[in-house]
């Protein structure tokens, strides 16, 4: 086989194997409990960090990129979530707190959905409930929710002969 100008080497093809449905199923059931064991451990080990750790943590990834930029790599980007400085002065123009003014229900079909409403936000917006997937309009002034109706029915029509 040729791949940008290199000659690969061909690979026999793995044999056939048959497997019960049962067998491939208790497989995945295994596969995703080791995956939300992994996840909880991790959400646990996350949960269970002091401010302590996490400056300790912070201060490690400035060594790193510091140490990276001394050996000539170019680092022309900002890191997500490292200029506390421009958070902070974001937060004190008054555009947006972080204090929460309340939480809305969504009123849907499922009844679970709720979205978090921070003091400073206007306006409205259009959500899907992640539940169900029933559109509904958020007034963030009124902090109130109406139901949105995005088209009408679809009818089929037929022609007659």
């Amino acid at each position: 086989m040729d791949l940008f100008g290199e000659l690969l080497d061909e690979e026999e093809d793995a044999p056939l194997i048959v497997r019960h449905p049962m067998d491939v199923l208790k497989e995945a059931v295994e596969d995703t409990e080791s995956w939300n064991k992994d996840c909880a451990e991790r959400d646990e080990a996350e949960a269970a960090k002091t401010p302590g750790d996490i400056g300790r943590e912070k201060a490690e990834m400035e060594r790193m990129r510091q140490l990276l930029e001394e050996r000539g790599v170019n680092l022309d980007y900002d890191l997500p979530n490292t200029d506390e400085q421009e958070e902070e002065i974001f937060v004190q123009s008054g555009n947006l707190s972080l204090e929460v003014e309340g939480t809305i229900q969504l009123s849907c079909y499922c009844k679970k959905g709720q979205i978090t409403a921070y003091k400073g936000i206007k306006g409205k917006c259009a959500m899907k409930c992640p539940g169900c997937g029933y559109y509904v309009l958020i007034d963030y002034d009124k902090m109130v929710v109406e139901p949105l109706r995005l088209h009408e029915p679809v009818r089929r029509v037929e022609k007659e002969d």
